[in-house]
């Protein structure tokens, strides 16, 4: 007589693979020799948004004609290739915990050029007091800024207009370390 059959689930087949997490090796005998392999490593890939959103970014650099300088590059490189592999946050990931992120994954956004949001400057520079820093749609406008009164060895500004070496080998070194979330890769991208 044969034994019944028993039905295919996940959890019969799963009992008789062997248990594998990311980072385990397996031990496979072939012969005499034992060969140890690395576990096959789990591929995550990011959000359809936020690829959309990154390749929003690229593209809307790609039609600047000058070579970024290389520490700018770099920083678009990491951050390109960071967000192949970011979701989108949720509000179970500890740092966006209080923050529902929502509305501006389901907006509508689009890269603006720094000649854009410098020709507000007139209309504001009559409603406004004067300020150090005067940020519009993520760029310094210089008119509304009176960034010759911050101390000296402080540098507000784009990378692509540092004229310093010493602040420029300085930006490089910390670019490559800075570990921040996906708005910060974002921002990197479109640097």
């Amino acid at each position: 007589q044969h034994p019944p059959p028993t039905a295919l689930t996940s959890q019969s087949i799963s009992s008789c693979l062997p248990k594998l997490t990311p980072g385990s090796k397996t031990r496979l005998r072939t012969g005499k020799a034992r060969v140890f392999t690395q576990s096959p490593t789990l591929a995550i890939l990011s959000d359809p948004r936020v690829l959309q959103l990154a390749e929003t970014l690229e593209d809307s650099l790609q039609s600047s004609s000058s070579a970024p300088l290389p520490p700018l590059q770099k920083l678009r490189d990491i951050s390109s290739q960071s967000l192949l592999s970011t979701p989108w946050p949720s509000r179970k990931d500890e740092p966006f915990r209080f923050t529902d992120t929502s509305f501006i994954k389901n907006s509508d956004i689009e890269p603006i050029s720094p000649s854009k949001s410098q020709s507000l400057a007139p209309v504001l520079s009559d409603t406004l007091l004067p300020l150090n820093i005067t940020i519009l749609d993520g760029y310094v406008v210089d008119s509304l800024s009176q960034l010759s009164e911050l101390p000296d060895g402080v540098f507000v500004g784009g990378l692509s207009s540092i004229t310093s070496e010493a602040t420029m080998k300085r930006v490089s070194e910390c670019v490559p370390n800075f570990q921040g979330d996906l708005f910060w890769l974002l921002n990197g991208v479109g640097a």
